[in-house]
């Protein structure tokens, strides 16, 4: 299963914002797949991918899910009604120049009622 993380950088440049997220991906070890970098209205950068965890059991998907966030950053707010959906948000991170960290996957999504 898939999920999809957003990063709001403080960054000034496209290239900046790259560099923030491929600290990122170093970090957490895994392939950020499908991202898309774009100037964010409130000033840095927004930028996009998704991470596929390799697994179909939603249980195992959400505690994976977490201990991969852990990797990233700490203080993290959980809501959804985790039966369902994930949703993450920090800005609390380990790697510096981001404002904010969100994560949100989907069990619907992955049976295809998302």
């Amino acid at each position: 299963m898939q999920c999809y993380w957003t990063v709001f950088t403080d960054t000034n440049t496209f290239d900046a914002a790259r560099t923030v997220v491929d600290r990122l991906r170093v970090l957490s070890n895994a392939a950020f797949n499908e991202i898309e970098v774009e100037a964010y209205s409130k000033g840095g950068h927004k930028v996009r991918f998704s991470v596929d965890h390799g697994t179909l059991d939603w249980t195992q998907m959400v505690y994976d899910v977490i201990l991969f966030s852990q990797r990233l950053g700490h203080r993290w707010s959980i809501a959804g009604g985790v039966e369902e959906e994930l949703s993450l948000t920090s800005s609390h991170l380990t790697v510096s120049g981001i404002i904010m960290l969100t994560c949100w996957c989907s069990h619907l999504e992955h049976l295809g009622g998302g």
